[in-house]
């Protein structure tokens, strides 16, 4: 039923997603990162460790009861989210025109999540409105009602438009203990 709901989001997102069937993790931005073959021969400077955060964790609240005993569901409502800020520089590629690559260090993942083994482009350069970028790390709960407690570890690494790619970031924690966020 999640892998179903995450492949008709997808569809209904323009493909402004990526979709892991198997796992149904859904990452956002989706946009494809790529290497500039003119910034290779020009660029050997590493960029800075990217500065990064968690600013919400949203657990999947399933289907709800109507007062006249059926259920109600909108496609998403079985979905947990990670929201993180970045911000990634460096001496010749804009901040929008960064890439980010995930990196597991420890702990225990939200059932149901597996990270991008991509390097995810899009949506995290700073602009007038938001200063920071965004990511966000959806999945399938198998149990709505009561979520599972998670709490693991992430770095980041920030690639700029020559595939130089910088030292990881601090390492952050992302936990819930199933009731509320503990994430600092």
């Amino acid at each position: 039923m999640t892998s179903r709901r995450g492949v008709l989001l997808a569809a209904t997102l323009g493909g402004a997603c990526i979709l892991s069937v198997a796992s149904a993790t859904i990452y956002f931005p989706a946009a494809v990162f790529t290497i500039d073959s003119t910034e290779v021969l020009l660029d050997s400077v590493a960029p800075n460790p990217p500065a990064f955060r968690v600013e919400r964790i949203s657990r999947g609240t399933g289907p709800i009861q109507r007062a006249d005993g059926t259920f109600s569901t909108i496609a998403g409502d079985e979905l947990g989210g990670i929201a993180l800020r970045t911000l990634a520089t460096d001496n010749r590629t804009p901040p929008e025109r960064m890439g980010i690559r995930l990196r597991f260090v420890s702990g225990v993942l939200p059932q149901g999540l597996r990270l991008p083994d991509t390097t995810l482009a899009g949506d995290h350069g700073p602009r007038e409105d938001k200063p920071l970028g965004r990511i966000l790390l959806k999945w399938g709960e198998r149990d709505c009602k009561r979520p599972v407690p998670f709490d693991f570890r992430l770095t980041a690494v920030a690639v700029d438009r020559a595939g130089n790619q910088s030292v990881p970031g601090d390492t952050i924690r992302v936990a819930h203990d199933g009731k509320r966020q503990l994430s600092n």
